[in-house]
């Protein structure tokens, strides 16, 4: 009759320890992945409506990408208008409706290339959507400037986020078309994170779309 050695009970001893450890990974892994699935917030739980989901998130992804690649989100970003020493109206985003009352764009038609391209991916007749843009102040507070709001987004909402990096040479679309290492708070609704590194800042697009 066979008798188990001290190695065989070693190794038997070993390959529970590493079932365990693998089991137990793989029950985090399950977990992680059931919460990434869950954070996102459909319109409705029907399937149809999960679908009208995916749709636009992509849709509203593929947007940001190839705006990005092409440098018109960029632009958009940096369509700035800074104080204005005649007091004729708010600081904000160039060519905006309202300039004497808002700083961000308030029409889905705005005109600029950005925009304009997201408003001709998104069905508008049957949902509407804000764009909102985080940034850094100091390496501990956040801030977030509006680029569009066309209203108050319902409880389910489909969120899509891009991070954009600023650097210190890129140029303000704006008269006088300052480089932003030349900018300062009046001139811009973002400061320098660095004044030694040529990265300026960084800025998480944000998209919120929902039903109407």
């Amino acid at each position: 009759m066979y008798l188990p050695t001290q190695f065989d009970c070693e190794n038997r001893g070993q390959a529970h320890t590493t079932e365990a450890i693998v089991a137990s990974i793989l029950i985090l892994l399950a977990v992680l992945f059931a919460l990434q699935t869950t954070t996102v917030t459909p319109f409705s739980s029907t399937t149809t409506d999960k679908h009208l989901e995916n749709q636009e998130r992509e849709l509203v992804s593929n947007t940001i990408d190839i705006t990005h690649t092409s440098g018109e989100l960029k632009q958009t970003l940096l369509n700035w208008n800074g104080s204005d020493t005649a007091g004729n109206e708010k600081e904000g985003f160039a060519g905006r409706a309202n300039p004497n009352e808002t700083s961000y764009y308030t029409n889905m038609d705005a005109d600029t290339a950005f925009l304009n391209r997201l408003n001709d991916s998104i069905d508008t007749t049957q949902t509407a959507y804000n764009v909102n843009l985080k940034h850094y102040n100091t390496s501990t507070e956040m801030k977030s400037q509006r680029l569009l709001r066309t209203g108050s987004p319902s409880d389910n909402v489909v969120t899509v986020r891009k991070p954009i990096v600023l650097h210190d040479s890129d140029t303000l679309t704006t008269q006088p078309h300052t480089q932003l290492q030349n900018t300062d708070s009046e001139d811009f609704y973002i400061t320098s994170l660095n004044e030694t590194a040529p990265i300026y800042n960084y800025v998480e697009v944000e998209v919120v779309v929902w039903r109407r």
